[in-house]
């Protein structure tokens, strides 16, 4: 029986999209145009058709190219949710969420540029691993989870009427930026640093976005340091119900404040820190105890006192906010403080002279300078004085009498020089004693550097330690 002629060169049917997803399914494995050819027995004529199928089915997300020529459904392959690391190259890793069930986070995943799925620095994805790779290695992005990036420092590279076009300062973002400007703003010039917020995609490499600020040119020390608190994150605004928090504390402590308290008020403790420190949240006083040996006392400022956490009768703000922030972010010219300015310049700064609410560590020393039984309380006490590291030494190892002399005309300032002595003696035991023990002493090189008034390095060298 002679094949119909008439029937040489047409296409044969091809599956419907839902069809060739049931294959996939029925399969339950990745495949390559050949196996899914002889699978749904179609001529090899059909392959193109077939390949124009599966490529409309992965721009849509419902299936995904591997290498080798595999293709495959999402559902199919295992997936993790993950933080993604843009790289220069235009891929990128993600690093996936720690898994519940094993209690460790799996390795990194290596995203090429091309399965980057449009993710950004910072975005949270969910990934795919490529078979074969179940331990790391490499995968592709699925879908972006999570935008990381709220806030995107750019650069305006041209401007036509009230609309920007602005780059970002990160090389690693793969998109550019149309913004319009709202009519009452001025426009920024060329070059600038500017802050956007992103809006929505217009194209695969074009997002519309919202201008935030307008930082000016790059060249100066603020703009800079302006620039890499945004580029990593730090944070800045405190939210308005930790602010209503803490603009609620009184500006210090009450009488309620002071019941059950001891009273160090009458001891000369004082603050030791580098003249460039902001933060003063600890004080020490050494006394000689009768029949030999000395009492350290450590004042530490009761922050617990005033930030409370969520529950009955408490805002939380103040404490969802500093777990968050983690800590306080120090820059040359500014810092991102971990509390609000009421307490951490305030209520919590044990400034010279004004009453201040802390926690008592005592702890006495023998003659040979062995601990004795630590002892703990709440306690409110008052700064003598507010030292630095350099003005210590100048009194007590160098003996300069200029400072000695500077020192002692202050309130309380001989006070504060004959416990400063009596606090050396103790000091002097104690390293004897360490060194007789064996112990090993790391001096390590610590960076410091000195700025002028413009906020420009002028000297960079190691800070000196004191012996």
């Amino acid at each position: 029986m002679k094949k119909n002629p008439s029937n040489r060169g047409l296409p044969a049917a091809l599956p419907h999209a839902a069809q060739l997803e049931q294959t996939f399914a029925a399969q339950a494995r990745p495949m390559r145009l050949d196996d899914l050819l002889r699978v749904l027995r179609l001529p090899r004529r059909s392959k193109k058709n077939l390949l124009d199928l599966l490529e409309n089915l992965a721009d849509q997300g419902r299936l995904i190219r591997l290498p080798g020529g595999l293709w495959a459904q999402p559902q199919s392959l295992r997936t993790v949710i993950g933080r993604f690391s843009a790289l220069r190259n235009g891929g990128g890793l993600v690093s996936p969420q720690r898994d519940p069930a094993n209690g460790r986070a799996p390795s990194e995943i290596y995203i090429p540029p091309e399965a980057t799925a449009g993710a950004w620095h910072q975005d949270t994805v969910r990934a795919a691993l490529t078979p074969g790779n179940a331990r790391g290695g490499t995968g592709r992005v699925l879908e972006v989870l999570e935008r990381g990036l709220k806030e995107v420092p750019a650069h305006v590279r041209w401007r036509t009427g009230s609309r920007l076009l602005c780059s970002p300062a990160d090389a690693r973002l793969p998109v550019e930026f149309s913004v319009e400007l709202p009519p009452d703003a001025a426009p920024p010039a060329t070059g600038a640093l500017v802050l956007l917020a992103p809006l929505e995609p217009l194209a695969a490499d074009l997002w519309a976005a919202r201008l935030l600020g307008d930082y000016g040119q790059e060249d100066t020390v603020d703009v800079q340091e302006a620039l890499v608190k945004i580029n990593h994150q730090a944070p800045r605004d405190f939210p308005p119900a930790a602010l209503d928090e803490a603009a609620a504390l009184p500006s210090g402590p009450t009488a309620q404040d002071l019941e059950g308290r001891e009273d160090l008020r009458g001891l000369p403790l004082v603050t030791i820190d580098g003249a460039d420190a902001r933060d003063f949240d600890d004080a020490v006083q050494v006394s000689p105890r009768p029949g030999g040996g000395w009492l350290l006392r450590v004042a530490i400022a009761d922050v617990s006192h005033y930030v409370r956490p969520r529950g009955r009768g408490a805002v939380g703000a103040l404490d969802a906010e500093a777990l968050a922030r983690g800590n306080s972010w120090y820059f040359p010219r500014s810092v991102e403080p971990m509390l609000p300015p009421a307490l951490c310049d305030g209520l919590c700064s044990l400034r010279p002279g004004e009453d201040r609410l802390a926690v008592l560590a005592e702890i006495p020393f023998t003659a040979a300078g062995a601990p004795g039984q630590a002892r703990f309380a709440l306690a409110v006490m008052r700064s003598a004085a507010r030292l630095t590291y350099d003005q210590v030494k100048a009194c007590l190892l160098d003996k300069d009498v200029d400072a000695r002399a500077a020192l002692a005309a202050q309130p309380r300032g001989q006070e504060v020089l004959d416990m400063l002595e009596t606090a050396f003696q103790l000091f002097a035991v104690l390293r004897a004693a360490r060194e007789a023990r064996g112990s090993l002493d790391f001096d390590l090189p610590e960076a410091d550097s000195r700025q002028d008034a413009a906020g420009r390095v002028v000297w960079l060298g190691h800070r000196q330690r004191h012996n």
